[in-house]
């Protein structure tokens, strides 16, 4: 018996006769450049559904054919995995606003003493912004803070500590990955510090399984010292391209690129761990300027306009990294009262000089006016933001227009050249709006403005952005051009396609899912 175990376990690892010998070194190990996601998920989060549990919140979530596949009311069980656990997470807290109990009431983050994190999604000068349910979420990553039951994921997992999602949030920069594809880690950097976190992992003093700590070692990088920087970085692991963005109040910044195709080196990999980000950063560096398959080049540049003194606009830039080579930048600058986007054409500079010349902030790149808002000065859970369609074709960048999360100003960016643009302002100073991917390339939009049939539901609209870079036509057929501003929700429909359960406040909001899970 005992040879005819042997003889068979040969025959699944290889080796001579005796020797059972491991062929792991012949494994095909897939990296995330070749495996495609399902189409994304989203939820619905609303308050008071017109039953015995008035004054309550529940949710829907719903897959990209608009197909509910799981929901539930606060106060009771699970609907689709009986999950009792639930129910003691879920409280009523004044005015119909449903909350959410963590055991996790941390003042920087949200919530005063003796309060639960708040879930509300519409904002007025009596009502703080908490969590992450407005335009704010960097939805590329999931929810750190909430983890919405479907399926295949139990209800107690719904809450996850709070206290860490503002943080996390504000120093994550934008991904992009090749079609389909949801970026398997979060990349967290302030200053010279950079992190890499399985996504959707809120721990940013921890839970990271690979670090350098110090980039501004000769081993890496040209280091300016010219000051810090809040998730000022961006991948695109197309291209195998990472930037970094260290900046003064002076409105100076050094433009750090870095790029490794050889193999075995995305930063997107299943391989990642620690270790690899050290090769990747250190064989760009060594390959210099002019590498073939690594290289690393620096250049300085000039940004300046009103409100650039402050850390929003000086230190959280979000970078998108063009296939083309082109950088976008979007910024809010809350004391400038705008919302900024320009590019920077590094293919056309010179390393390691002065590239202001090429950097463009008029015309198409113009400045979006809002009202005095607050940005990472006033809280890791303020300011600009970013998410991505399922294609990875177009980047959202957005701020808030008013006070409190209300409003919505966006820029919509081509990932694959970021000079074509398109730009959606909402100058509400009462509703909150937001963002998720649909479908392959597109949005799902919300205004918290209440629908047309007798104040039911929340204001929903499909944004088939990605089509509307194809064709230059708006919703209703009508030419647009680039970088032209867009009306995100249908022309001639009130302002929504598709509809949501009662809602007696206008207090809902949109979730991008950690995972995509359908059946």
């Amino acid at each position: 018996m005992e040879n005819i175990i042997m003889s068979n376990l040969k025959t699944v690892l290889g080796g001579s006769s005796g020797t059972a010998t491991s062929n792991m070194t012949n494994l095909i190990i897939p990296t995330s450049e070749l495996i495609p996601g399902p189409l994304p998920t989203f939820a619905v989060w609303q308050w008071y559904w017109g039953d015995s549990n008035q004054n309550s919140g529940g949710f829907q979530v719903y897959d990209s054919g608009l197909n509910m596949i799981a929901s539930s009311k606060a106060g009771s069980t699970h609907s689709d995995t009986a999950d009792a656990n639930i129910s003691p997470r879920w409280t009523v807290y004044g005015n119909g606003r449903a909350e959410i109990m963590t055991g996790d009431e941390n003042n920087g983050q949200g919530g005063t003493s003796g309060q639960a994190y708040w879930t509300q999604s519409n904002y007025t000068s009596n009502a703080e912004p908490y969590g992450n349910m407005a335009c704010w979420s960097n939805g590329q990553w999931g929810s750190a803070h909430f983890r919405f039951p479907t399926y295949n994921m139990v209800g107690n997992t719904f809450a996850k500590s709070p206290s860490y999602w503002g943080p996390y949030k504000s120093r994550t920069g934008v991904v992009i990955c090749k079609e389909g594809v949801r970026p398997r880690f979060s990349i967290w950097q302030d200053n010279a510090d950079i992190r890499f976190h399985i996504r959707g992992v809120a721990e940013s003093n921890g839970g990271y399984i690979d670090r350098i700590s110090n980039l501004n070692s000769a081993t890496y990088s040209t280091w300016g010292s010219i000051g810090s920087g809040y998730g000022q970085v961006g991948y695109n692991d197309r291209t195998r391209t990472f930037v970094l963005i260290e900046s003064t109040t002076n409105n100076t910044n050094r433009i750090h690129v870095w790029k490794n195709l050889n193999d075995g080196r995305s930063l997107q990999s299943p391989l990642m761990g620690a270790g690899y980000a050290h090769n990747f950063f250190a064989e760009a560096k060594t390959g210099g300027t002019s590498g073939v398959k690594a290289s690393y080049k620096y250049y300085d540049f000039t940004w300046a306009s009103g409100g650039s003194t402050q850390s929003e606009p000086t230190y959280r830039k979000r970078v998108i990294v063009g296939d083309n080579g082109i950088i976008g930048m979007a910024r809010f600058c809350p004391n400038g009262n705008a919302t900024e986007y320009a590019t920077l054409n590094l293919p056309a500079a010179t390393p390691g000089t002065d590239a202001s010349t090429w950097l463009t902030t008029t015309t198409a790149y113009r400045r979006i006016n809002n009202t005095t808002s607050y940005g990472i000065d006033q809280g890791d859970r303020y300011g600009m933001n970013h998410n991505i369609t399922w294609d990875n074709s177009v980047v959202a960048c957005y701020a808030p227009y008013y006070y409190y999360g209300s409003g919505f100003h966006c820029y919509y960016i081509d990932a694959y050249n970021p000079t074509r643009t398109f730009v959606s302002e909402n100058n509400s100073s009462t509703n909150g709006c937001s963002l998720v991917p649909i479908g392959e390339g597109s949005f799902m939009w919300r205004a918290n403005e209440w629908n047309a049939d007798s104040g039911q539901g929340m204001r929903m609209a499909w944004l088939p952005i990605k089509q509307m870079f194809t064709n230059l036509k708006n919703q209703d057929g009508t030419a647009i051009a680039l970088n032209a501003t867009i009306d995100p929700s249908l022309t001639g429909s009130n302002g929504y396609m598709f509809d949501s359960f009662y809602n007696s406040t206008q207090y809902g909001a949109l979730h991008v899912m950690d995972r995509w899970v359908t059946t």
